[in-house]
């Protein structure tokens, strides 16, 4: 139920407490005597009111962008009918008559949302779900998780899971069209041709995990776990690779609370090298899984490594070539022999998380 307003005092004093369901939705409301409970329409919107006893305490109806319909709507015996479409608040403090959407407030008059979209997701930045109310709803007043292999964002399938895809190879401007025209079918077939690569928080954590090998020399194997609820845990620099060994030493953290498949972990490839005793290079490849890596990373519900994006090679001066640095995506359970489902390049990446940060 993270975010939502479990109980609501005025003056001091106690008003209601909200009833939140399995899914992290609220389904109603006590006063401390009585529960009221919502029945909701496919959109979340709180369409009518009923009491413990199933009686019925208030009913509204809608027009298509939330403005309720008058002569429709009765809430006299319902304290708190101030929830209402798409699950939302109305604010009516100030005569603002307006939906708190988290992130954002719409106006159901006009339909149109108060503040820009920090995603720019459409032609307006005020636009509410691409005008498809019909079809789409803003849980967080914010959507956005569609990107193509060079970091430039498409678009949103309008479903709330802080999802990020990646465009199929060639597929980036048809799925932007179908983003942007909206339709279960259409959202179908964007899904279809993109390749599903992780949470938000765990892309942006990614990127973090990235940057501090990079920072401790490129030598140091560096860790960190992400949860499903977006919880952070990093795990401790790994001793410096010397020549010839054949692994870097870093660790995932160790302590978990729950199940190990609600984390996606991420764990770096050495990003620098160093010369064996037999001329060669120790070098990292995040495209290919280390020695350990097939037992160190079961169970999680998602895999990532970072590094250079392929294998090194040593060039007719006897220099050291090595690939572009990035983000390889494993799913479950990898194998030795497994290829990463999606890789991105660093300037791709960095691209794709300041999109995500100013969400």
């Amino acid at each position: 139920a993270a975010g939502e307003t479990i109980a609501v005092y005025e003056n001091g004093s106690r008003e209601f407490i909200n009833l939140i369901g399995p899914s992290g939705d609220m389904i109603g409301t006590w006063d401390g005597s009585q529960r009221r409970y919502f029945l909701k329409d496919h959109l979340g919107s709180i369409r009518t009111t009923v009491d413990q006893s199933g009686n019925v305490d208030g009913y509204d109806d809608y027009y298509a962008f939330g403005l309720v319909m008058p002569g429709r709507s009765s809430n006299s015996a319902n304290p708190t009918d101030n929830y209402k479409y798409t699950g939302h608040e109305f604010d009516e403090e100030a005569g603002l008559d307006m939906y708190h959407m988290n992130a954002r407030t719409m106006d159901p008059v006009i339909g149109r949302f108060m503040q820009i979209d920090p995603m720019l997701q459409y032609s307006s930045p005020y636009t509410y779900v691409g005008n498809n109310p019909l079809l789409f709803t803003d849980p967080t007043g914010m959507l956005g998780e569609y990107f193509d292999d060079n970091g430039n964002y498409l678009g949103s399938d309008g479903i709330d899971d802080k999802k990020v895809y990646l465009a199929n190879k060639g597929e980036g401007k048809s799925i932007k069209k179908l983003l942007k025209k909206g339709g279960t079918e259409r959202i179908q077939k964007a899904q279809a041709s993109s390749t599903f690569l992780a949470s938000e928080d765990a892309i942006i954590e990614a990127g973090n995990v990235l940057q501090r090998t990079i920072d401790n020399g490129g030598l140091s194997g560096e860790s960190s776990l992400v949860s499903n609820d977006g919880t952070i845990l990093r795990g401790e620099t790994g001793e410096a690779v010397g020549a010839d060994d054949r692994v870097s030493k870093e660790t995932l953290p160790g302590f978990l609370e729950g199940n190990v498949d609600l984390y996606t972990s991420i764990h770096s490839h050495i990003t620098g090298f160093v010369k064996n005793s037999d001329g060669s290079f120790g070098v990292g490849n995040a495209t290919q899984l280390g020695p350990l890596d097939e037992v160190g990373l079961a169970g999680f519900n998602n895999n990532i490594i970072v590094g250079p994006l392929g294998q090194s090679s040593v060039g007719s001066g006897g220099n050291l070539l090595q690939p572009s640095l990035g983000v390889a995506f494993f799913g479950k359970n990898p194998t030795q022999q497994a290829n990463p489902r999606a890789q991105i390049r660093l300037g791709s990446l960095n691209k794709i998380i300041n999109k995500l940060k100013r969400k």
